[in-house]
């Protein structure tokens, strides 16, 4: 205590509050007792009433500073400030309601079991299990029972029914894409592309800094695209099989010369073979159709090049040829073939390196 100023100061201010109340309580009971004894008998008949109201008084004026020194030095044992009191009081008084409410919740549990066990007849759950059982017993297919899953899945009445059972949400998918691991590791994210930016390279309204990624559609721009123009048509028969023609559009949406060659598929999973030639065909890039008529429609690609005789029309980014498919079926057709592309520069006339790509096609059609 010595140590602590705190302490020091607060037992300073105590002592000099209690000493003017000691002094005042002493003054007033020798001042009494000095009355007390100047008073003759008949002073203390007369007064009796009042001394006793006096002693009265007094006694309980001593109780009460007797009190209050008792809490003091109570106070001053324990060492602790009075808010620390106030709060262990309220976790005592927080215990007690909690002890109490459960003891009132216990109470009306025991009263609802109680009113639930003497409303429910037994007479009555009886019969309803017996109707159940016959039911149950009726039944030959077991996915018209519903399991404890779907049973506890329902809302409101666990049927044993499942036509009797409330639908229930299905289980929500997440959706999954496969990325390439190089592509990955190389800080692009396959497919995910982020979106141009600038306005000389793509649309001048988005955001600048654009975060966030759109799906790529380059393929759409290097791979050709192949398109009927006539339906297969039944040129002749043979024995079993027919002979059908039909016509495809094939057009380059790069913007450079490509030499063209259909391949055969070794693995045809249709029910059709198409005869194919080998001999490479040549298209030119790809014009605006707006302003392809202000250009001349020369083609001086092929000088000096063999000509596909499937070919039946070129002109600029389109080229047109003619296929036979043999089949044994009359009402639809399934064939495919390997498509073999590869960059051509018309000034050297030759190939340019590390441009060949193949993909197979799988077309299906009806015969006209």
């Amino acid at each position: 205590m010595e140590d602590d100023p705190d302490l020091l100061l607060m037992s300073a201010i105590a002592r000099e509050r209690e000493t003017p109340q000691e002094d005042i309580f002493h003054a007033l009971l020798s001042f009494h007792q000095k009355n007390t004894e100047k008073t003759t008998d008949s002073d203390t008949d007369r007064h009796i009433a009042t001394s006793e109201k006096r002693t009265t008084a007094m006694l309980s004026l001593q109780r009460d500073q007797e009190k209050i020194q008792r809490r003091r030095e109570k106070s001053y044992e324990r060492g602790v400030w009075k808010m620390e009191t106030m709060l262990e009081s309220l976790e005592e008084r927080k215990t007690w309601l909690e002890n109490a409410w459960k003891e009132i919740e216990w109470t009306e549990l025991r009263q609802q079991l109680s009113s639930y066990a003497s409303n429910e007849s037994t007479a009555g759950l009886d019969d309803r299990n017996i109707n159940l059982i016959q039911d149950l017993a009726k039944v030959s297919d077991m996915s018209a029972l519903s399991n404890l899953k779907q049973r506890f899945l329902a809302p409101l009445e666990q049927h044993r029914n499942v036509a009797n059972l409330y639908p229930f949400r299905p289980c929500l998918r997440t959706k999954k894409t496969w990325r390439c691991a190089e592509s990955m590791k190389k800080g692009s994210a396959g497919i995910l592309v982020k979106p141009h930016i600038s306005p000389l390279s793509g649309d001048s309204s988005l955001p600048v800094p654009g975060t966030w990624f759109k799906k790529a559609t380059l393929a759409v721009h290097y791979i050709p695209m192949i398109t009927f123009v006539q339906l297969p048509r039944k040129r002749s028969s043979e024995c079993e099989s027919y002979r059908y023609f039909t016509i495809l559009l094939i057009e380059n949406p790069m913007d450079e010369w490509i030499q063209l060659v259909l391949q055969h598929r070794s693995e045809n999973g249709g029910n059709a073979e198409v005869i194919l030639d080998d001999t490479p065909m040549y298209i030119g890039p790809y014009e605006d159709p707006t302003i392809a008529d202000a250009f001349s429609n020369e083609n001086t690609i092929t000088t000096g090049q063999a000509q596909n005789p499937m070919i039946v029309s070129s002109g600029r980014n389109l080229v047109q040829v003619q296929l036979e498919i043999t089949s044994q079926d009359k009402a639809s057709l399934m064939f495919g073939f390997w498509v073999e592309i590869v960059k051509w520069d018309p000034a050297l006339r030759e190939q340019i390196e590390e441009s060949r790509q193949r993909f197979p096609v799988e077309l299906k059609a009806t015969v006209d």
